[in-house]
């Protein structure tokens, strides 16, 4: 993951805290980005679950090449 990547998916965890936050990792040409996505766990505060269309989305904007996720109070 290369810096930016990580930047925005710290930014991200800012502010989706208390809850976890979610998203994928994915290759658009030849770019890296961070696309984050809607944690729907109900106790998305412990877990996380990957809307669906949220993953449909990233599917469409490039190439997964992985998931992230945080733990807000490790």
């Amino acid at each position: 993951m290369n810096d930016k990547t990580l930047e925005e998916f710290r930014q991200h965890t800012e502010k989706e805290y208390p809850k976890e936050a979610c998203g994928f990792v994915i290759g658009v040409g030849k770019r890296e980005r961070y696309f984050s996505a809607n944690n729907i766990a109900e106790s998305a505060e412990e877990h996380f679950i990957i809307d669906p269309i949220s993953y449909a989305e990233a599917e469409d904007t490039g190439s997964i090449i992985g998931i992230c996720h945080s733990h807000p109070n490790e």
